[in-house]
C-alpha cells in the first residue's frame, strides 16, 4: 500500500506535492495541540457568553 501512495505522490506535479505536504503538517499540528485549540473555543464562547 506505501508503494501505491508513494508512486500516486510522485505523479503529482511538484506545487501539488508541497500543498499535500503542508495540508498533513497542518493536521498533524492540530492533533499534537488539540487541547490548546479546545481551551481556545472554550475561552471564545466564554467571552461571546458574557
Amino acid at each position: 500500500m506505501f508503494k501505491k501512495v508513494k508512486l500516486w505522490f510522485k505523479k503529482q506535479s511538484s506545487s501539488t506535492q508541497g500543498f499535500i505536504i503542508i495540508i498533513s503538517l497542518l493536521i498533524v499540528g492540530i492533533i499534537i495541540r488539540w487541547d490548546y485549540i479546545i481551551n481556545g473555543i472554550i475561552k471564545g464562547f466564554h467571552f461571546f457568553s458574557k
